[in-house]
């Protein structure tokens, strides 16, 4: 009976191990598997609790079986009650709290983190942003139950040190973010209140102003899951700091120009980022972690998985800007064997951006508007092709990865607006996604919800002009109350195939008020 119970246990070590999961080292983890029928395996995810857990019964059941046709009743009663009491404790879970069979370090494996957020399409609120610092700040509150480490809190607002022209879209808009960490005795949510005034008032100070009559603000609160609880592993995350870049805009009113724009991108994550796939391979995490930051130019900023998200969403939103298509270019088009690929520097893909853009300005001077640019795509692939070939630039690729590259490029330019991106993104990375996604030259007029094994519930309230988003879903009744008339609700998920007032693949509101005109975007996947 004693081997047989050991055995069980030795395989959720097994499994452990097979997963890449240690267990504990100490002896009287030693003695529990020989004497006590219990094991500390140490997991970092929920899908590896799971399957060590679920190990042992299988194990179990297998060696009874094997026992029932080699040995006598005496060690069959021992191995079938053995199985029985595995099927009890790993499948069915009848066990007491203190003898599970793993052990959860910083209840690793439970996604305990929430994304909540508001858009502020009333001109009033502006005027009065006490009450909207109140919404705010109970919704902080209430999604602290899914953890309260640390939290941040980001919103957009016109620098202007590169205000050049008027129009919407052609501000220049830079993040501003508030990031604490929580302390012993002391409340998060009124922390991230603190540091979120003291953000608007340097702001103030600094002649940044808001966008129009509206606002934007994005929240999370964190559970550090897999790393310490830290300033830098605090959402919302980018990867690479903020940078100039000529970019081109106007591509919803089918007339593009060029201006310099700061160019950031913020992300808060529910959830987990495991694995990336990359020429047609599955990468984990510390590798896609290294290959962004010779691809961005830049070192990660924190190494928690979250702002990786960032950093591979920094490589695919490049519409508009032709030095970050032609490196979009160059990772995406040829066809490359693995991570470790040959990566331009910086100033080639402005070179070649460059080379790109003078062709375009060719077509531009003929009064072509966008549509008709797109009906010539396969016009500015050649003549983008024949200026590189004669350009006497030192390219890493030529022939027919040189053409592939170009149309890559080409065709990023004019399609992966912050949408395609993230579709791009969900579509080739695993794990578990509750994300909210936004980009400095996007945000006056776009934000991106996207569910992937996480869900997000989005609340919309007209009279009073606010819209709401939270991963719990109780923040959205909590921060404004039950009196206020709810005009329309729905939840962003894919929980069990479950798409509760939402069609899969894609649900669009288009909400505005004066001086902002806001795409809600909300993806299941």
């Amino acid at each position: 009976y004693l081997a047989f119970g050991a055995a069980h246990e030795l395989s959720h070590v097994f499994a452990g191990l097979m997963l890449g999961c240690s267990p504990k080292m100490s002896c009287s983890n030693l003695l529990s598997i020989l004497l006590f029928r219990q094991v500390q395996v140490k997991t970092s995810r929920a899908w590896q609790e799971v399957a060590i857990r679920h190990a042992g019964w299988l194990a179990s059941v297998f060696i009874a079986v094997v026992a029932c046709t080699v040995y006598d009743s005496t060690v069959r009663c021992a191995a079938i009650l053995t199985a029985a009491e595995a099927c009890l404790s790993d499948f069915f879970r009848l066990e007491r709290r203190q003898e599970r069979r793993t052990e959860l370090g910083e209840r690793d494996g439970w996604f305990w983190c929430g994304n909540f957020g508001l858009i502020l399409l009333n001109g009033a609120w502006a005027a009065t942003p006490e009450p909207m610092k109140d919404i705010l700040e109970k919704m902080a509150e209430v999604t602290m139950v899914r953890g309260a480490q640390s939290g941040g809190v980001l919103s957009y607002v016109i620098n202007n040190n590169l205000f050049r022209s008027t129009g919407s879209d052609h501000w220049d808009l830079v993040g501003l973010r508030a990031r604490v960490v929580n302390q012993k005795r002391t409340c998060l949510s009124e922390l991230l209140r603190r540091k979120l005034d003291r953000a608007e008032r340097w702001a103030w100070l600094c002649r940044q102003k808001f966008v129009g009559a509206g606002r934007l603000y994005v929240g999370h609160t964190r559970f550090a899951t897999s790393s310490k609880s830290t300033l830098d592993g605090a959402h919302p995350h980018q990867w690479s700091p903020p940078q100039i870049y000529e970019v081109y805009t106007g591509f919803s009113e089918n007339r593009i120009q060029k201006s310099r724009k700061n160019m950031e991108i913020f992300v808060t994550h529910n959830g987990d980022f495991d694995f990336f796939e990359f020429a047609g391979q599955m990468h984990e995490l510390a590798a896609v972690q290294a290959w962004l930051e010779r691809v961005t130019w830049h070192a990660k900023p924190s190494d928690v998985d979250s702002a990786a998200i960032a950093g591979v969403l920094e490589l695919l939103r490049v519409q508009g800007c032709f030095a970050l298509s032609a490196r979009y270019g160059f990772l995406f088009g040829p066809r490359w064997l693995d991570l470790d690929c040959e990566v331009p520097t910086r100033k080639c893909c402005e070179q070649v951006g460059a080379i790109m853009d003078a062709v375009l300005q060719k077509y531009l001077k003929k009064g072509l508007e966008l549509d008709q640019l797109n009906i010539k795509r396969r016009c500015l692939y050649e003549d983008c092709r024949t200026s590189l070939e004669t350009s006497g630039l030192k390219l890493p690729l030529e022939g027919r990865e040189l053409q592939q590259m170009v149309r890559c490029a080409i065709d990023a330019f004019f399609d992966n607006d912050l949408l395609q991106a993230t579709r791009l993104f969900m579509s080739r990375a695993r794990g578990s996604f509750g994300l909210c996604i936004t980009c400095s030259v996007d945000a006056h007029r776009q934000m991106i919800l996207a569910a992937g094994g996480q869900s997000m519930s989005v609340a919309f309230y007209p009279r009073t002009g606010v819209v709401l988003y939270a991963s719990e879903p109780a923040a959205l009744k909590a921060a404004v109350g039950a009196a206020l008339a709810l005009s329309v609700s729905f939840v962003v998920s894919n929980e069990a195939g479950q798409f509760e007032g939402l069609r899969p693949n894609r649900h669009v509101y288009c909400v505005g008020a004066a001086g902002l005109s806001l795409q809600l975007v909300a993806l299941c996947f």
